[in-house]
């Protein structure tokens, strides 16, 4: 039996050896498809995520987090502004019957804790149902946030006279800069 295996393998080896089509063919098809399928499932950007924004607050602070927010290309954005509690019961609804990905709440006293050096807290969230855009829509989401943060914090040594230019502040807010390298 092991014998006749044998031989069998063997012969298929010195046919693939023999034909030189067969043979390019082998080698080249797994690479050329798994190019292929390399950039067919390119996960590099999400884009056009249905995203509501409800704003309690309807402060200074808020309004540049929603102008901060606009310029992310990740989101198609919908602003409640003036809205009330019941809008966020509404979005929650609208998450489940998949009108929305995701939502964003500011609170109402979002734009007076800040003011008053007390820590402000958003919510956001997302349909986790898509294991693929969720993450992605939470990181765009952190990244919107810390750009905001830094904005502020800079104001803030602008306001307080600590610097004296807002360059001067982009530097003391954000003082480690990331260079990085693709080899």
């Amino acid at each position: 039996m092991i014998r006749n295996i044998y031989h069998l393998a063997l012969k298929e080896f010195l046919h693939i050896i023999r034909d030189r089509r067969t043979l390019a063919f082998l080698l080249l098809m797994p690479t050329a498809l798994t190019v292929l399928f390399g950039y067919a499932i390119q996960t590099s950007k999400v884009s056009n995520i249905k995203t509501r924004v409800i704003d309690l607050d309807h402060g200074r602070i808020a309004e540049e987090y929603i102008k901060d927010i606009r310029t992310a290309d990740t989101f198609e954005l919908t602003v409640q502004s003036n809205a009330e509690p019941s809008a966020v019961k509404q979005a929650e609804d609208d998450l489940q019957h998949d009108l929305i990905k995701a939502f964003v709440v500011l609170p109402a006293d979002l734009t007076s804790n800040i003011m008053e050096g007390r820590k402000a807290e958003m919510r956001a969230v997302v349909d986790a149902s898509d294991t693929f855009s969720a993450p992605a829509i939470l990181r765009e989401l952190h990244g919107v946030a810390i750009r905001h943060n830094l904005k502020l914090a800079a104001g803030y040594l602008l306001y307080e006279g600590i610097v004296k230019t807002k360059e001067q502040a982009a530097v003391r807010v954000q003082p480690v800069e990331l260079q990085t390298e693709l080899r």
